[in-house]
């Protein structure tokens, strides 16, 4: 395949945000900091959730993902927001999910 230059750069533009940078890459995180830092400053709680967990995986201080009664607890908040926190953090793949329930990659 002969990729004109515009293109090449197109690629790598794409494979630097598709792996970012090292750190993240060993944290197993597909997002970036700024994505983060907006979860942060949103007013939706569980975007501040999922910040939360984000950068305590990231930190290292969440070594597994806690389970959905202790956040709710934690953050004074209904299960279903942090569910849907959880699914947040799903979809961005900073967590995993199966049959058994939620886990770190």
């Amino acid at each position: 395949m002969n990729l004109s230059h515009l293109e090449s750069l197109q690629v790598m533009s794409f494979r630097v945000r598709l792996f970012g940078n090292r750190r993240r890459a060993e944290a197993g995180l597909t997002v970036d900091d700024e994505l983060i830092r907006s979860w942060e400053n949103s007013a939706s709680t569980p975007m501040n959730i999922a910040a939360d967990v984000a950068i305590g995986i990231r930190e290292g201080r969440i070594r597994a993902v806690p389970s959905t009664g202790e956040v709710a607890q934690e953050w004074d908040t209904s299960p279903r927001t942090v569910q849907r926190a959880k699914k947040l953090l799903e979809d961005h793949g900073i967590i995993k999910r199966d049959a058994a329930g939620y886990y770190l990659p």
